[in-house]
């Protein structure tokens, strides 16, 4: 889901990957400051910022490339919060009004319905949307050797749910490649029947190798490289809270010290 929110200053926009922000999108999106604790930057708009904002802007002038563009990103859905959101508050009614015309403008999105989430728009794609699939080695085309589960999915698509995805892939005489749309990050993992699958560099996107010949049962699943040092943290410190709350002997009166 793509929420934009048009202010008096801006777009200010998210992307949620069920109903609202979850925890899950602050987990795999980039830090937001860089460099020392003490005189900490803005980090730069990576390329996954940077094709975002190319699609909000190509959504608000109707151009014929924006519903492509949100394929990429995964986007199945756009909402417009309405002008008196508690969510998402700062709507800017004039601009609203003039993004919401554009939205209805713009060629592959579909008028839903306006309540008081906002008005909100399905993508109509020839290719589908899903948020992992399979795809020729060219990045671009589907892969039709995939057992597609559910009737909600496209050619190529893998059933997925936040963190996770996966499917039955059946062979062919070529390489092939598993695309996310999730941005690059060494969290991501991919098997099939448990043999790791190679990171491909193909664009922001995380991608993996499916090597010619290989089947099987695909799983993909996100780990926090940090979620170890953490998780040991937080076992120290209650081990810690433990100890320091165990009762302990008094001395009795006249007891050597």
């Amino acid at each position: 889901v793509l929420s934009l929110a048009p202010t008096a200053s801006g777009y200010d926009l998210q992307i949620w990957r069920g109903n609202g922000p979850q925890l899950i999108d602050a987990a795999t999106s980039p830090s937001d400051l860089v460099g020392s604790l003490t005189t900490p930057t803005i980090a730069p708009p990576d390329d996954a910022e940077t094709s975002l904002a190319v699609v909000v802007a190509r959504l608000s002038v109707a151009a014929d490339e924006a519903v492509p563009a949100l394929v990429e990103h995964g986007i199945a859905v756009v909402v417009v919060p309405p002008e008196d959101s508690l969510v998402r508050p700062g709507v800017d009614p004039t601009s609203r009004a003039a993004l919401v015309a554009s939205l209805d403008g713009t060629a592959g999105l579909e008028r839903v319905t306006s309540n008081d989430s906002g008005t909100i728009w399905r993508v109509v794609a020839e290719s589908g949307v899903a948020r992992a699939r399979v795809l020729e080695a060219d990045g671009v085309t589907p892969s039709a050797e995939v057992v597609v589960t559910s009737r909600d999915l496209p050619t190529g698509g893998l059933a997925s749910g936040v963190i996770r995805a996966g499917g039955e892939i059946i062979a062919t005489d070529a390489d092939r490649l598993v695309v996310l749309t999730e941005r690059r990050n060494a969290g991501w993992r991919a098997t099939l029947d448990g043999r790791v699958l190679e990171p491909a560099e193909l664009d922001w996107r995380q991608s993996f190798t499916l090597p010619a010949g290989a089947d099987g049962e695909l799983a993909i699943s996100y780990s926090d490289p940090l979620r170890t040092v953490w998780t040991i943290a937080q076992i120290s410190v209650l081990v810690i809270a433990g100890l320091l709350a165990l009762p302990t002997r008094r001395r009795a009166p006249g007891e050597d010290a």
